[in-house]
Parts: structure tokens; C-alpha cells; sequence
């Protein structure tokens, strides 16, 4: 991962947490089915999944939910 991909997940991580949520990176080795290697959103309180349940969301996919 390029030290500007990990800035950008970072700023990410932090807007989602200011927002109530938190994301989820995928740690699977191999892609299959229910995990596509991407990211996940979850609700900080509830624990439940907000977007991206089979962890397909990518950074680009994640930036339009946190400027909601």
C-alpha cells in the first residue's frame, strides 16, 4: 500500500468516526464469495453494517458516503 492510499484511509477512518462510524478493512488472504477484499462500514454504537457487507466498497466508494 503507497504511504498516500494508507493518508487517504486514514482521513477517511477519521471523518467516519466524527460521523459515528467506523471502517472496516478486510483482512482475507483469498477473495471468495462473501469478502471481496475491500472495506466495510460499520456503526460505531450498534456494531452493524452500514455499507459494503461483503467488504466490496474501495476508498473511492467510501468517500461519497462520508460527504452525505
Amino acid at each position: 500500500m503507497l504511504s498516500s492510499e494508507k493518508s487517504r484511509e486514514n482521513k477517511l477512518r477519521y471523518a467516519l468516526k466524527g460521523q459515528g462510524y467506523l471502517l472496516r478493512k478486510s483482512r482475507v488472504r483469498q477473495i471468495h464469495g462473501n469478502n471481496l477484499g475491500g472495506y466495510m462500514i460499520v456503526d460505531a454504537y450498534g456494531g452493524y453494517v452500514v455499507r459494503g457487507s461483503r467488504f466490496e466498497y474501495s476508498l473511492e466508494d467510501v468517500e461519497p458516503f462520508v460527504k452525505e
